[in-house]
């Protein structure tokens, strides 16, 4: 910026001086031409502002002037510069915020600064004139109809083609270029066609939405004529003719009105389509359509993140460049330092789960400070004290409890060659009956109301070899895995993540949370597939320690399995496709959470209501998207919830503190943060025999 020839101030008046002011205006300025705009309206605006000797600005910004009241454009405009606005900017020096400089940054000049300076990219030029308001930068944006910005001439009327160099004025800044438009030339024509397609619709509606009467007369009777008018005037302003009964009246419609209904909105969708394209890459973060998908949604999201990036380094550019020669001019001191956009760590934190989730899979460390300060958690003040319980608790549950054989097994086990008792010399805990308390404990009706329309399936042709193979020997039950069994259970919950969760390939957003969704899956799997296996060979000896030959060992197995897929395997199906929509539910959730910011808990959908739940809808729990409440107690917490979320924008209205529901074991998470359909603390997991981790891990490691 180079040195003014004198030290003067733009006055700005229309033909009356404003209050305070003396001498003569440098700018005396009219107000805007509005309405009445059409296409070629718009091309003599563009073609003027073009003019290579002369160019005349005043019709284009009328214009736009004019174009920013349609409430799309309005809208879509906000949202982008919203990204601007509603993320701090701090002065750093030698990595820390200077005060002094700050300052300045938090009053109210400082964010109409950063509006203008934005708006010059949907305007296309902007001329500011510095001054100082006591203590304050301020500072006045220069009428645009006023500027001439290719010959940098102060215009006293918006119609002259001459007038005082700017260079004559103090603490001028200039941004964009002279000859650039703005975005808004772009978007005119499309507000300019969609105000002419409301015109034509209502009138359309005046003429089609409305009956239209009919009157006749004798010809030949001319008062009945008069009085007919003098009814007709008196009972609405619809269309009404009136004629004579000897002639006859012949209307011609349109063949499809309703087609031509749709006709308009479909134009009018199209225009709002095209701006909303133009200022943020997109149409699904802005409109509804049956033609959007979650992933497509996700994808124009990401386009519009990256356009507000570009508007952050746009910002930073102008203040840490364009205006370090203003901010010296007025003694605010910006050597040796630079402007930038806090981190306000409005982080994603589904997706930070997926990481934290699968670095502990991978058994690196993560510190706890690091997942306090990410999901935005308090501290506890007696943190120590809590940990070190943790910690005990952790090794009390990892020793491993080694259940007393049998005597009678024990003998067997030893003058056996064949080894069979080997499986169970540490024999585990059958907790059987507690898996079918915890399915059936919000059920009156057993499994069949859980069961009711399920697409379940099983390969019960996997499950026969798996058995034939535990009685050939050919794997141990204790220490290995069987593939075709593990293969057969994982499909049945691989389904379940497709059926609720949907299906993505490598390259799709959403697809490294379905893959950790999978990951879960074939954890669960293994556990689930170990924990069958093993009880179906312990049905391989007879009351004497012998073994069963297979057709009685098949047959005796046969209600064991039975139970395990019909009604335990089918149950976790139904579970986990609930489960698995609820996470696709939370994605939509935090992508909407700006508009949406709150969640309401829903009745449930189920006949047998569960009375935890219903304390939660009857007090209309509704709490921030983001409320630590969300990541323990959430919709499918208890088995067969069928309750769900709602996204509002009401007021949080409830205190979640007072809530002591405790989530069932395998349950106790949201998954749509922590990526797991299932928990470790499902009994196939918690109460698994010592060792059988080990065998997971080796298994997994495998595949």
């Amino acid at each position: 910026m180079s040195k003014k020839k004198t030290l003067r101030k733009i006055t700005v008046s229309g033909n009356l001086p404003r209050p305070g002011q003396t001498g003569p205006r440098t700018i005396i300025i009219n107000q805007p031409q509005r309405f009445g705009l059409d296409i070629s309206a718009y091309i003599n605006a563009v073609r003027g502002a073009e003019n290579v000797d002369f160019t005349r600005r005043t019709k284009l910004y009328d214009l736009y002037s004019e174009i920013i009241m349609d409430p799309h454009l309005s809208s879509v405009m906000d949202k982008r510069r919203s990204h601007i606005l509603s993320t701090p900017i701090s002065f750093m020096r030698d990595g820390e915020p200077d005060e002094v400089v700050n300052e300045q940054l938090s009053s109210p000049w400082f964010y109409d600064l950063l509006c203008d300076a934005w708006d010059t990219i949907a305007w296309g030029f902007s001329l500011l004139q510095f001054r100082m308001d006591g203590k304050w930068l301020n500072y006045d944006l220069v009428p645009r109809k006023h500027v001439d910005p290719v010959r940098r001439l102060i215009l006293r009327h918006q119609t002259d083609i001459s007038g005082q160099s700017w260079d004559e004025f103090d603490e001028l800044l200039a941004l964009g270029k002279p000859d650039a438009l703005g975005l808004l030339a772009k978007a005119a024509p499309f507000v300019i066609y969609k105000r002419g397609t409301f015109a034509d619709w209502a009138q359309f509606s005046e003429i089609f939405g409305m009956p239209i009467r009919e009157y006749t007369y004798d010809s030949a009777d001319e008062e009945a004529r008069h009085k007919l008018i003098n009814d007709a005037s008196m009972q609405g302003a619809n269309a009404v003719y009136i004629h004579p009964s000897d002639s006859f009246l012949k209307l011609i419609e349109s063949g499809n009105k309703t087609g031509s209904s749709d006709l308009y909105e479909g134009l009018k969708d199209a225009c709002n389509s095209e701006i909303s394209k133009l200022f943020l890459g997109n149409t699904l973060t802005t409109e509804a359509s049956n033609k959007g998908t979650q992933a497509l949604g996700t994808v124009h999201k990401e386009v519009e993140d990256t356009i507000a990036k570009s508007d952050k380094r746009y910002i930073l550019n102008f203040l840490n460049y364009d205006m370090s020669d203003i901010f010296s001019d007025f003694g605010i001191d910006i050597s040796g330092g630079r402007f930038e956009f806090v981190d306000s760590r409005d982080v994603d934190t589904s997706k930070q789960a997926i990481i934290v989730t699968q670095m502990r899979q991978l058994n690196l460390p993560i510190g706890d400070d690091y997942l306090y300060r990410t999901f935005g958690i308090d501290k506890p003040e007696n943190y120590e004290e809590l940990k070190k319980k943790m910690e005990t608790a952790a090794k009390a549950e990892s020793t491993p409890i080694t259940v007393p054989t049998p005597a009678a097994i024990t003998n067997q086990a030893q003058k056996s060659k064949s080894g069979l008792l080997s499986f169970f010399v540490h024999k585990k805990k059958d907790n059987s009956q507690k898996i079918d308390d915890l399915y059936r404990k919000h059920k009156c009706k057993h499994y069949e109301i859980v069961n009711a329309g399920s697409s379940f399936k099983f390969d019960f042709d996997a499950l026969e070899a798996s058995i034939r193979r535990i009685y050939d020997k050919d794997i141990n039950p204790e220490k290995e895995i069987d593939e075709g069994l593990f293969n057969a259970i994982y499909d049945v919950f691989s389904k379940a993540t497709d059926e609720g969760f949907g299906s993505f390939e490598a390259g799709d957003p959403e697809f490294d949370f379905y893959n950790a969704l999978k990951n879960n899956n074939a954890v669960f799997s293994c556990f689930r597939a170990h924990r069958m296996q093993n009880d179906i060979a312990e049905q391989l000896l007879d009351d004497k320690g012998k073994l069963k030959p297979f057709k009685q060992f098949s047959n005796d197995v046969q209600p064991i399995a039975d139970h395990h897929v019909k009604d335990w395997l089918e149950t976790e199906y139904n579970t986990a496709v609930i489960r698995a929509h609820q996470a696709a539910d939370w994605q939509q959730f935090q992508r909407e959470k700006d508009i949406l910011p709150n969640l309401k808990w829903m009745p449930t959908t189920s006949p047998d209501e569960d009375p935890v739940h219903r304390e939660f809808w009857s007090m209309e729990l509704t709490l921030p998207v983001d409320h630590p409440f969300w990541e323990k107690h959430y919709p499918g917490d208890r088995w067969n919830c069928k309750c769900s979320l709602q996204a509002t924008d009401e007021e949080a209205s409830s205190n979640p503190a007072s809530i002591k529901e405790k989530s069932d074991p395998g349950l106790d998470n949201n998954p749509g943060i922590s990526a797991e359909i299932f928990t470790k603390s499902h009994p196939f997991i918690a109460d698994a025999p010592s060792g059988t981790k080990k065998v997971v891990e080796k298994f997994l490691k495998k595949l």
